[in-house]
């Protein structure tokens, strides 16, 4: 009766692994949800580096969405822009 308990908690103990595998791999593939807005107008993002990491960021003011710039164009609206 122990090795029928110990095989049926084995077998969900794996199903539950592999449903958590399926789920990340789904997430993986389908990738960002939202893409990165482009071509918009300094007036309307929000620049900041993080010194940590040594990255510059920028957010769209509105839609907190983020904006695909050049790390030197980032580094330059950041020196403009306040911090959020």
């Amino acid at each position: 009766m122990k090795k029928l308990l110990n095989w049926a908690i084995f077998i969900i103990l794996v199903a539950a692994a592999f449903a958590l595998g399926m789920r990340a791999y789904q997430g993986l593939k389908e990738g960002d949800p939202e893409p990165w807005l482009e071509e918009v107008p300094a007036s309307q993002t929000n620049c900041y580096t993080l010194a940590d990491a040594g990255q510059c960021l920028c957010q769209h003011v509105e839609t907190g969405r983020r904006v695909a710039l050049a790390y030197e164009e980032c580094i330059a609206r950041a020196t403009n822009s306040p911090r959020p």
